[in-house]
């Protein structure tokens, strides 16, 4: 019988995405938040510097790693034949915290996020930018 020979590769690509969506629904969850500034540790080697950032640049500096990481999870995704669920495509494009409100005392971003980090939770969200298959819209 035909199998399909699973490469180092792609099950490198697979845990790269899977941490991908993980960084992305924390940062979902950050950026939905509503405080009022951030703390944010920089590390380069040894040395580390935390600095408090207000809303805004904090909301600037987490809107990018944000879509970098989509972009990355997605191409990921294409090139290695990942299928992504439709809760991990909602993380990509934040569409739960925007289009459902509070329910249970959570909401549906945090519900997202839990699905991905492992609480079991489940999300009614709608697909993100890429689809099914792991191919852009």
């Amino acid at each position: 019988m035909a199998k399909i020979v699973k490469t180092g590769v792609q099950e490198a690509a697979l845990k790269a995405v899977q941490g991908n969506l993980r960084a992305v629904a924390g940062i979902n969850m950050l950026l939905d938040s509503g405080g009022e500034k951030y703390g944010i540790t920089f590390m380069s080697g040894r040395r580390k510097v935390f600095m408090v950032a207000g809303k805004a640049l904090g909301d600037g500096i987490l809107g990018d790693v944000r879509r970098k990481l989509a972009a990355e999870t997605c191409l990921l995704a294409r090139k290695h034949s990942i299928r992504l669920e439709e809760q991990e495509l909602a993380v990509l494009e934040n569409k739960a915290a925007r289009t459902a409100g509070k329910e249970a005392g959570k909401d549906a971003g945090e519900r997202a996020a839990d699905g991905l980090l492992g609480t079991g939770e489940d999300t009614d969200a709608a697909s993100g930018t890429c689809d099914g298959t792991g191919q852009q819209q």
